[in-house]
């Protein structure tokens, strides 16, 4: 329902403020979302950029980031940074110097025909024990690496398949995305 939109909004915006002091404590944070263009992290990256944090992306396609971050080059000079979470070395760069990590990243199934689940399937290679798990074991290793072993907050951001053990998405191609 709409009414649960705003909920939802003001938890967003909680969460931001939070992540934004909790980095801020020891002077001037810098926060990296990851998965900045996909559904969570376009709003969490705008918010804290909104809040005057200063924010960086990490994302897949600079063509999304330009339209969802409002960047105009969308490169490092942004602090947009483009790579594969699964892939430790395109980490690097991005969390270098980050003193935040918000993990906004997902596996996404895609449904060719709406509304019809019986149909939805994983892209090769990109199941959630491949995003979800894979990948954040590597951007927190990532993260931890780049801050030389002290790294800062880590705030995992999860809303999809993650109240219901025996919803569609945990029997997606065995996706388990709950874990």
């Amino acid at each position: 329902s709409s009414d649960l939109a705003p909920f939802g909004m003001v938890k967003m915006m909680r969460a931001a403020a939070l992540l934004a002091f909790v980095a801020g404590a020891a002077g001037s944070p810098t926060v990296l979302v990851t998965g900045a263009t996909g559904r969570t992290g376009v709003l969490l990256y705008n918010l804290l950029k909104e809040k005057g944090v200063n924010v960086r992306g990490f994302v897949r396609n600079v063509t999304k980031a330009r339209d969802l971050l409002k960047c105009s080059s969308c490169d490092e000079s942004e602090g947009i940074f483009v790579g594969d979470v699964t892939d430790a070395d395109s980490l690097t760069k991005a969390m270098t110097g980050a003193t935040a990590l918000a993990m906004a990243t997902s596996a996404i199934p895609q449904c060719p025909v709406h509304g019809d689940f019986s149909k939805c399937s994983y892209p090769k290679g990109a199941l959630p024990v491949d995003i979800d798990f894979h990948g954040g074991k590597a951007q927190i290793e990532a993260f931890a690496k780049a801050s030389n072993g002290k790294p800062g907050p880590v705030v995992l951001c999860s809303s999809e398949g993650t109240t219901n053990p025996d919803n569609f998405l945990e029997k997606l191609g065995n996706g388990h995305i709950g874990f």
